[in-house]
Order: C-alpha cells, then sequence, then structure tokens
C-alpha cells in the first residue's frame, strides 16, 4: 500500500512539472492578421503624433510574466507588457508621417513571446493609432 501512494505521489509530481513547463515555454509567435486596422485614423496636423498602439490578448487564463517583443516588417519595435489584470500586452509605437495605411494593411507584423506563454487563441490587435498619409 506505502510503495502504491509514493508510486502515485511520484507521477503526479512528475505531471505537475512537465504541464508547468509547457505553460510557461516562450517559444510562440502571434502574427496580426489585420485586427484593429479599422481604428486608425488620420491624425490631425500639429495636434496628433502619429502613433499605433497595439494589444496582445493571451487567448485563455494569463501567464503571469509573460512579455513579448513586437515586430513590424523585421524591424523591433518594442516591449510588450502587461497592463492592468487581464493579462494583456501593450505597447505604443511611434511612426514616421510617411506610412500609408495601404503600407500598413500589407505589413508582416507580429508578436514574439519572450516569457511566459499565450493561448492558441491569442489575438494581436491595433486598438488605436493614426497616421498623417492615407
Amino acid at each position: 500500500m506505502r510503495r502504491n501512494i509514493v508510486g502515485f505521489m511520484t507521477v503526479a509530481i512528475t505531471c505537475a512539472m512537465l504541464l508547468g513547463a509547457t505553460a510557461a515555454r516562450a517559444d510562440q509567435t502571434v502574427t496580426w492578421t489585420g485586427n484593429g486596422l479599422d481604428s486608425v485614423t488620420q491624425c490631425v496636423r500639429g495636434v496628433d503624433t502619429p502613433h499605433l498602439h497595439w494589444v496582445l490578448t493571451p487567448g485563455e487564463t494569463p501567464v503571469p510574466g509573460t512579455t513579448a517583443e513586437l515586430f513590424m516588417n523585421g524591424k523591433d519595435m518594442g516591449s510588450m507588457s502587461p497592463v492592468g489584470n487581464s493579462g494583456a500586452l501593450q505597447l505604443t509605437i511611434h511612426v514616421g508621417k510617411g506610412l500609408t495605411i495601404e503600407q500598413l494593411e500589407s505589413a508582416s507584423v507580429y508578436a514574439d513571446i519572450t516569457s511566459g506563454s499565450v493561448g492558441d487563441n491569442a489575438v494581436l490587435t491595433i486598438s488605436d493609432g493614426c497616421l498623417c498619409n492615407y
């Protein structure tokens, strides 16, 4: 009987360790598929600064300590970090005055998870922003 309990505890601990390691993997990429493009407006000259506010929602219960790097056309735009307790990662980037909506539509944008993890249903979205050229 004692041997069965020890064996069961060993299996339980091993499973917990394996599941914990899976939840903490940082080899994930979330690709932008155009979400939030309709929230980008035209900047008012002299009033607004061209910017894009990116939000990465985790897709399931957030893993504490999750961070990501945002890439646009292969260029590292900065680190996304959690804001609030929803687990969403956010980053506002300032863009050049020459970026057009057409260029943004065809841009290759993705978030590379650097620590923690996100779920399979994670979504990368432009929350808001404005561009000077259309």
